[in-house]
């Protein structure tokens, strides 16, 4: 589900080298966390989750909410809400523009 990116996309969302990413995407194949498809209608490629890689994935996040409760629960209620709000507002601002439909193509070449 969302949009489906080949490596210049994701660097390009991550505002990393695109080398630097293929590298990365190709150890993410080797560990069968990733693979590559080709989009209906093009030669190019998308790299998705394997089901290994969801997993991963959503350790990876649990792991990161149990630390961040971890901080939380030193903080007040008030604070905590004020840390929220300006997480939120950071995330807004340093995301990048998206002018196509979360479930449209990139449209970025494979490397």
């Amino acid at each position: 589900v969302g949009r489906r990116h080949g490596v210049a996309g994701i660097a390009r969302l991550l505002g990393i080298q695109a080398s630097y990413t293929s590298n990365v995407v190709r150890d993410l194949e080797e560990r069968g966390l990733v693979h590559r498809v080709v989009r209906e209608g093009s030669n190019r490629h998308a790299i998705l989750l394997t089901r290994e890689g969801a997993q991963a994935l959503a350790a990876a996040e649990q792991h990161d909410q149990r630390v961040l409760d971890v901080v939380l629960a030193e903080l007040t209620l008030e604070e905590r809400t004020a840390f929220v709000a300006t997480m939120e507002k950071l995330s807004m601002d340093l995301a990048p523009d998206s002018e196509a439909s979360p479930s449209q193509d990139d449209g970025d070449e494979d490397d």
